[in-house]
């Protein structure tokens, strides 16, 4: 079997020999394959490229482009040609791409396409963009509860042409709530004459529309889910969410964590100017920069104590290194916690003694080899050693404590702490793992 690389090349060749064989080829490959390969392109190639392919084809790659590819594609195309395409995607797929689209170009596709979709694209981009309503679609497959389980696959074949793929019925009462759900392999095997509610799994797992995103993910982990059905406020189905949404979001979410702890932004566009690049990330690195300013004028007061004994210099980015590298630590397990939910908020304190027992064991461990290396390689300065012991020692567990309270004060507060902990964090501790070095070297030495 072929791999993808293998696929990319084989398209990437067949571009430069032969349009004709891309075609062909193109039109047994995966979507997504074809998506990969036009990341390889340069701007022009993917509009041509792009242009090869049928309207089914097109719908299906168009979803699987990121983000910038997609914007070029979408800024080229006619809107006839998007009009097609949006015609033969899934609501959610639709509304995404009607939202990416200039006003005056999304008004016009709107008005192109029939009403009924056009107004059920319109109620899915009223719902914020990371709730569940904002990644829902609207084609489900829906009986009542006292139907039978022949009505039931007559709905799945009625639905066929509009839904992709089909794993579950959900079965509503005449009001419209979500009362249960009928597995398909329930369906198969159930006689057709038999009642939807007699053969249905009662208390479904399900959503509110205005649940975020992140919530939904967690709901789809625990209990391993495909499909999930989403009510309104009244407990009545109006969409479904499918997992293919869900394992886009994961990772969206898990990148945007990893942005924010940088100490950078959570849009970073690479298509973007470097000048608006470099702005974006301006205002927390000078969190930093204050914070460098205030350790040199810590630095600054025990200027005596330095003059004393110069080589108290050698071992401060060691220490100030060390207890970054702890706090980083310590600060990504907690707000990754947060954000996963693994961290209980009722045990936050256990939370912070573990990770406190982590910083003194490590900072034990260090100032132990620390103070071994400056015991016989600064034999002259007396006590040196001691100094550089406790000073790593004070500085990995002072970073184990910051690094793992930052982040639930944060939330505490209502601040995002992906966004804040990294700054703040490595300032804070660097500031003070070097008030506690000087301190001690004041005390011991002098």
């Amino acid at each position: 079997m072929s791999t993808s690389e293998d696929k990319t090349k084989k398209l990437l060749k067949l571009m430069d020999d032969d349009v004709r064989e891309l075609v062909a080829e193109m039109k047994i490959y995966h979507p997504a394959d074809i998506a990969e390969f036009m990341q390889f392109l340069l701007p022009d190639e993917k509009k041509f490229v792009f242009s090869l392919l049928d309207t089914a084809t097109a719908a299906d790659v168009i979803v699987e482009l990121d983000e910038d590819t997609k914007q070029l594609i979408l800024q080229e195309t006619q809107s006839k040609r998007i009009t097609e395409i949006v015609d033969d995607l899934e609501s959610d797929d639709a509304a995404d791409i009607i939202d990416d689209l200039p006003d005056e170009i999304a008004q016009e596709v709107l008005e192109k396409i029939s009403e009924e979709d056009a107004e059920e694209i319109q109620r899915l981009m009223r719902y914020d963009e990371e709730s569940a309503g904002g990644i829902m679609q609207t084609e489900v497959v829906s009986v009542k509860d006292n139907a039978n389980v022949s009505r039931a696959i007559k709905e799945i074949r009625s639905m066929s042409k509009e839904m992709e793929d089909i794993h579950n019925v959900y079965v509503v009462d005449a009001d419209g709530r979500l009362v249960g759900v009928l597995p398909l392999r329930k369906l198969i095997l159930a006689s057709p004459k038999s009642k939807v509610f007699n053969v249905m799994d009662k208390d479904p797992i399900s959503v509110t529309v205005d649940l975020d995103q992140e919530e939904v993910a967690r709901k789809f982990k625990k209990y391993d889910l495909v499909t999930m059905p989403v009510l309104d406020k009244h407990k009545r189905l109006i969409g479904r969410i499918t997992i293919d949404d869900i394992v886009d979001i994961i990772e969206e979410e898990a990148t945007e964590d990893i942005i924010k702890l940088t100490g950078a932004v959570d849009e970073y566009a690479w298509s973007s100017s470097v000048f608006k690049n470099a702005g974006t990330r301006l205002p927390w690195l000078f969190a930093s920069w204050v914070g460098g300013i205030i350790a040199s004028m810590v630095i600054g007061i025990f200027k005596e104590t330095l003059s004393e004994a110069v080589v108290l210099a050698a071992f401060m980015p060691v220490i100030a290194g060390m207890g970054g590298n702890v706090a980083s630590q310590s600060s990504t397990i907690v707000v990754r916690g947060l954000a996963i939910g693994s961290i209980d908020v009722k045990r936050l304190w256990q939370v912070v003694s573990r990770e406190v027992r982590v910083g003194i064991i490590l900072g034990v461990t260090y100032g132990v080899l620390l103070g071994v290396f400056a015991r016989f390689f600064y034999l002259k300065v007396i006590r040196l050693w001691m100094v550089v012991g406790l000073g790593i020692f004070a500085s990995m567990t002072i970073a184990a404590t910051m690094g793992t309270l930052m982040p639930i004060i944060l939330a505490k507060l209502k601040i995002d702490p992906a966004v804040a902990s990294g700054p703040f964090v490595s300032t804070t501790t660097d500031i003070i793992s070097i008030l506690m070095y000087f301190t001690l070297a004041t005390v011991i030495i002098l």
